[in-house]
């Protein structure tokens, strides 16, 4: 914080809050507009935030457990119940079709994604428990990501490929880019500053 303020002394203070805004812009709103995209009615699909999570879990669980499969439950969810379910597999995942897998023995993430919980409520917003493995028969009306093996050509979509691999190595590098832009940006503006004064 001490750098940013020593850096913003040289130029004017319309140019700072510029500076500012546009760091806030570009690495918080597009979080903040995600987690706010959720609602008491339900979504159409994954929610941005939701997709966000998927990808982001899947990337931190790929070193033990490479395989996944996450579906939604927003039929049967509430304020207080797991709306995203997330079961990880160190053995491949077998599709029988679009609604039906064989899933080996793993973990599963049993996660709340609602912005509003009662604060009367014990449950914890993410639930990990051991999975025994089985036949996985989702509903129809649900929405899936998974990196299965398909039997067929009808597939369901990988969020890997959503995001172009590894998410959470892209977010990283993604926010080393602005960052560097706009101090790149900001330390010519002060070497421009200081020509006109001197």
């Amino acid at each position: 914080m001490s750098l940013f303020l020593i850096l913003f002394l040289p130029v004017s203070s319309d140019f700072s809050l510029v500076c500012l805004g546009l760091l806030f812009a570009l690495l918080f709103a597009p979080q903040a507009v995600a987690i706010g995209s959720v609602s008491k009615g339900g979504v159409i699909m994954f929610s941005d935030a939701q997709q966000r999570y998927i990808a982001s879990l899947v990337a931190s669980m790929r070193g033990d457990y490479p395989y996944y499969i996450a579906y939604s439950d927003f039929k049967n969810s509430d304020y207080d119940s797991p709306q995203l379910y997330i079961v990880f597999c160190k053995e491949k995942i077998t599709s029988r079709g679009l609604y039906s897998y064989v899933v080996p023995a793993g973990v599963r993430y049993a996660v709340n994604t609602y912005n509003y919980s009662s604060y009367n409520s014990s449950s914890a917003r993410t639930v990990v428990t051991a999975y025994s493995g089985g036949t996985l028969n989702i509903p129809v009306y649900e929405w899936i990501y998974t990196n299965s093996e398909f039997s067929s050509y009808s597939v369901q979509p990988d969020v890997n490929s959503l995001y172009g691999g590894d998410y959470n190595a892209q977010i990283q590098v993604q926010n080393f880019v602005v960052i560097t832009a706009l101090l790149a940006f900001l330390f010519a503006s002060i070497a421009t500053s200081f020509r006109r004064r001197f």
